[in-house]
């Protein structure tokens, strides 16, 4: 049955995000841990950098547009972005802009 009879037959939503409400709470639960990182790093620099998991390190340099950070892993930008992967992608100019209001406030 194709997607949009089943979702006017009470499943307005993508199979993959069952129950719908999952998917946005997966969501919250990365940008809370995307966003923690790369403040400890913006507050601590290389140091709590450092000590991030490589996926960690690689999104957070994204985020605080540290290509330097990324050469001393060994990582260009388009590794770094095949890295990260298309959910925290995603997140990364929205963390990145938060990050930058709050150095203005």
């Amino acid at each position: 049955m194709p997607d949009e009879v089943q979702g006017r037959l009470g499943r307005p939503w993508d199979s993959e995000q069952w129950p719908p409400e999952q998917g946005q709470k997966m969501k919250d639960l990365e940008y809370r841990h995307l966003i923690g990182k790369a403040r400890d790093a913006k507050q601590g620099g290389r140091d709590s950098w450092a000590v991030q998991s490589t996926g960690e390190k690689v999104a957070v340099a994204l985020i605080l547009n540290r290509a330097d950070w990324l050469a001393s892993i060994d990582y260009t930008i388009p590794e770094a972005i095949e890295r990260t992967g298309p959910e925290w992608l995603a997140l990364i100019p929205r963390i990145a802009r938060e990050l930058s209001e709050e150095n203005e406030h």
